[in-house]
């Protein structure tokens, strides 16, 4: 470089590399947005995360999670994990979990293939289609059903002549429903042919099923009005139930547009109301009844649509504890995500009593409001310790609940883990999710207090007790945790750990071990093999990256002799690579900087591992507080980062032309497309970058990365 060139960048430089040294940007940093269900090892959000969720009562849990705990206490569900969506090279704990890879089903019995929390909302009379839960659903969806039911009918009606039994079920399966905007009402026609008193009545019913399906309210409740005085069983009973359902259909006519928004100003308040009443007398004559199961479903309708708050709370809550027979219209599992849409979002505090539906509220409302900051009158949350005391006699029934909820508001909200430890008893004989919970937030309130001994007992003390699905995973990364941050990596591997899982082994192999724990991991006997390459790679890598070149070439003997893709690097002859240059194995690298630490070659090429290869995510930087890895590391030396290199090859004097070359071209390729750093390291702006574009144009013109780079971005 000339003079100019040569003194503007070095003084540029030399600054870079002390600012580097302090401050070192991952490597390879992580921005995939997807949730792969190991996203996160943190167990304290108190943020909403579906990608993070944890089997005990969070904020950070999906409201609907929440409840479904709390259902499997009552012993109204079950639940377990499906096959998380992970892909073959990724490393994460069971716990936290992706939402969408938790399933529950009814006590009992297997969950379907496709079953999910994420499943798509039921309507009100069962259908999975047209979701109920966000917009009106069709009247339409069961006629036939309603076509089969009616012939059934049929045959057990008394004084019914076998030929006008025949030309009804004809009548009746001739009859359209077409709810989409076309009148039926001309396509079917009374049958002259039917004369006794009772086929009559059932010709009248099929003209009221026909009106209610062509729309025609007020003509199909008139008919269904007179036949629910019928002395036919089954036409007094279903007409007394479509009384109701004309009516709502009624009131609900045109208040939804075609994506299943309600419009509120266009329901008919008396409609709506009269569907309601109709319901309530038919569940008072038919308790169990045939259709006993939708009237309550769609009094459930009739509540949100006057948002009726509390019955509609309460009508839930009867469902869910099966204090009625049939209890729901759907499966359970539905019905918890048909409450999130049309109770939880928009609850009002004092108009619900249900305590499991008040406690998934709370929850929700102590996460932080966007934008707010911590503080003690605690205003960054929607919920305050004056509204949750309130609600004290709302948990008469439900006292340990309630305790919970307080030590929760006071852990995650007003940040007072004293007051945790008061609320929450110091020992549990068995754990349902509630006690799990309870548990949970004791051992983290014990750590914060400055007790995180005691907590550690508390973590082994309930892993013999977990039985329930998730738990047992969540312990032990809440105890491979305090043993990471007490400095106790080791005991993690000790004979006799209670932490077997794999993947949080791998995690603090990579990020805490030093290297005596990383040999013995590659040479016990029990290391499974992802395990041993894991131990292996990190090992390597970190010697090799943080100036331990002897111990390098001494531990490339362990290496096996068919190694796996991770380690084939290690393991290489040498070669020019992607871009033609060219480097020899990394035992001579290792050799060469052992004895000249600033070799331009050496240091290049050391680069090129990270930037050909990549680079494992337990050594591409520190993980964040809360999550596991964020502990001391027993590794000496700092993360490595490849843009250092190539600084330190051009404040380098004695370094080779090809090599400053190299590293000018590369420098500058960090930033290539997108104008960011992905080099880690210090950032070099854009003018730094002009000025050294210049310098490889033109000092560097000769060398085949001049010609290749046509831009500095």
């Amino acid at each position: 470089m000339s003079q100019g060139t040569d003194s503007v960048l070095r003084k540029y430089l030399s600054a870079a590399l002390v600012l580097g040294a302090l401050h070192v940007s991952p490597a390879f940093a992580s921005s995939d947005m997807d949730c792969y269900g190991g996203d996160s090892t943190n167990l304290r959000h108190d943020h909403y995360d579906v990608c993070a969720s944890v089997p005990f009562l969070s904020p950070a849990n999906d409201s609907r999670l929440n409840l479904q705990w709390l259902l499997i206490d009552r012993g109204r569900l079950q639940g377990r994990l499906g096959k998380p969506s992970l892909d073959a090279a990724s490393v994460a704990p069971p716990v936290p979990f992706a939402w969408s890879d938790w399933q529950v089903f009814p006590p009992g019995t297997p969950p379907a293939p496709a079953a999910s929390g994420t499943a798509a909302d039921a309507d009100s009379d069962g259908s999975d289609a047209d979701s109920y839960a966000v917009g009106e659903g069709s009247r339409c969806r069961h006629a036939a059903d309603g076509a089969k039911a009616f012939q059934d009918a049929l045959g057990t009606a008394k004084d019914l002549p076998a030929d006008e039994a025949s030309l009804l079920t004809a009548s009746r399966n001739a009859m359209v429903a077409d709810c989409q905007g076309t009148s039926t009402t001309a396509l079917w026609t009374f049958p002259d042919q039917v004369h006794t008193p009772v086929g009559r009545q059932y010709a009248a019913y099929i003209a009221g099923a026909n009106a209610f399906y062509a729309g025609a309210f007020d003509q199909a409740e008139q008919v269904f009005d007179v036949l629910s005085d019928s002395p036919d069983p089954w036409l007094r009973e279903t007409a007394l139930y479509m009384i109701g359902r004309t009516e709502l259909n009624h009131g609900m006519a045109g208040a939804f547009d075609q994506w299943g928004s309600l419009d509120r100003s266009k329901l008919d308040a008396d409609e709506v109301k009269g569907a309601g009443e109709s319901f309530d007398d038919y569940l008072k004559d038919y308790p169990h009844g045939r259709y006993a199961a939708s009237a309550r479903g769609l009094l459930r309708r009739v509540y949100w649509l006057e948002q009726d708050q509390a019955q509609l709370a309460e009508a839930y809550d009867r469902a869910f504890a099966g204090a009625e027979t049939p209890a729901s219209n759907v499966e359970l599992a539905q019905l918890v995500l048909e409450v999130d849409n049309k109770l939880l979002i928009a609850a009002d505090l004092d108009r619900i009593k249900s305590p499991s539906l008040l406690a998934a509220i709370d929850l929700m409302r102590m996460r932080p409001i966007p934008g707010s900051s911590a503080s003690d009158d605690d205003k960054n949350t929607h919920l305050s310790l004056a509204q949750l005391q309130a609600q004290k006699d709302r948990f008469a029934s439900e006292p340990d609940l309630y305790g919970y909820l307080l030590a929760a508001f006071h852990f995650y909200v007003d940040k007072h883990p004293q007051q945790v430890l008061e609320l929450l008893p110091a020992t549990s004989s068995s754990l349902d999710y509630l006690a799990f919970s309870r548990q949970t937030l004791r051992g983290f309130a014990l750590e914060d207090s400055g007790h995180a001994e005691q907590a550690q007992q508390l973590w082994r003390q309930l892993l013999p007790l977990a039985r329930q699905p998730l738990q047992h995973e969540q312990l032990e990364l809440a105890l491979a945790m305090n043993q990471e941050r007490a400095g106790q990596v080791d005991q993690v591997f000790a004979a006799g750990s209670p932490v077997q899982n794999e993947a949080i082994r791998i995690i603090l192999l990579e990020q805490d071990a030093s290297p005596e724990l990383l040999r013995r991991q590659i040479k016990a006997p029990e290391s499974s093999p992802k395990l041993r390459d894991a131990a292996l790679y990190t090992l390597l890598y970190k010697e090799l990256t943080r100036a331990r070149y002897q111990d390098f070439q001494a531990d490339l003997a362990l290496l096996p002799a068919q190694p796996s893709e991770a380690l084939k690097p290690f393991a290489a002859p040498g070669d020019k690579g992607d871009e033609g240059y060219a480097c020899p194995s990394l035992r001579d690298v290792a050799a060469t900087l052992q004895q000249q630490p600033g070799d331009g070659r050496a240091l290049n090429c050391l680069a090129e591992l990270v930037r050909l290869h990549g680079v494992n995510d337990g050594q591409s930087g520190t993980p964040a507080d809360g999550e596991l890895g964020h502990g001391p590391s027993a590794f000496p030396g700092a993360t490595y980062a490849r843009m250092n290199s190539y600084l330190s090859v051009l404040t380098n004097k004695a370094a080779e032309r090809p090599a400053k070359a190299y590293a000018l071209y590369r420098v500058i390729h960090c930033y290539a497309p997108s104008g960011y750093n992905d080099c880690g390291g210090k950032d070099v702006p854009k003018d730094a970058r002009k000025v050294m574009f210049q310098a490889l144009k033109t000092e560097y013109a000769d060398s085949p990365w001049a010609q290749k780079l046509k831009y500095y971005w």
